[in-house]
């Protein structure tokens, strides 16, 4: 108890008539209300600051568990986004694998020739000219790009891949192959949708990318 509120209350009590013992009795009573009164004050405030701890550790927990959440729900969309990665990776595989295939099958089909026009030097020389206007064809003009979606009109592209391939002497059956390997993203998508027998046909192919 502080000496000011000792003479405080001393003063009070003589106020109010109290003197010698019962002033000291008096004062010793109202020193003992005023400790209980400090004693429930301290209690109630460590009892808010209970209140508060606990408050504010229920909100970090809450934040922690929303976090947790946030990062489950973006889980799913990572994966999604892994899986169209690797679906993409594989049918560029194919599409490779594809022309591999074709590009030996011409040259099987160059050497079966050939071999077969061996007897007729005529022949043979005709062949190789033809070869030759032909190679010369194909090296003029630059490399065709890969189509953007995001910059190309899919109508204007395929003008041009036409004339392309015509410059280059391409066999139409062989158009769509070729057109393939050029693809990507969603136009890559809808050409892995056919079936074998439309991925070969170059109409079929340009009319389902002219649709998407």
């Amino acid at each position: 108890m502080s000496v000011q509120l000792l003479e405080k209350l001393t003063n009070l009590g003589k106020e109010l008539g109290y003197a010698g013992l019962e002033l000291r009795e008096w004062v010793s009573a109202q020193v003992k209300i005023e400790e209980k009164k400090s004693a429930e004050a301290l209690e109630r405030e460590e009892r808010r600051l209970l209140r508060e701890e606990q408050k504010n550790e229920m909100t970090l927990r809450a934040q922690e568990k929303l976090k947790q959440e946030e990062i489950a729900l973006e889980h799913p969309k990572l994966d999604e986004v892994e899986k169209l990665k690797i679906m993409e990776l594989d049918q560029q595989r194919e599409v490779k694998l594809a022309e591999m295939k074709l590009a030996e099958g011409k040259r099987d089909n160059r050497n079966s020739g050939a071999a077969n026009d061996s007897d007729s030097g005529e022949s043979q020389a005709s062949h190789s000219s033809a070869s030759s206007r032909r190679g010369n064809r194909r090296k003029a003009g630059p490399k065709l790009p890969h189509f953007d979606e995001h910059k190309d009109n899919i109508d204007s592209y395929l003008r041009r891949f036409e004339r392309y391939a015509a410059l280059q002497d391409w066999q139409e059956d062989d158009w769509a192959i070729h057109l393939s390997a050029l693809l990507k993203g969603r136009a890559l998508e809808v050409y892995s949708r056919l079936t074998e027998t439309e991925a070969r046909s170059y109409s079929k192919l340009k009319s389902a990318l002219l649709r998407k």
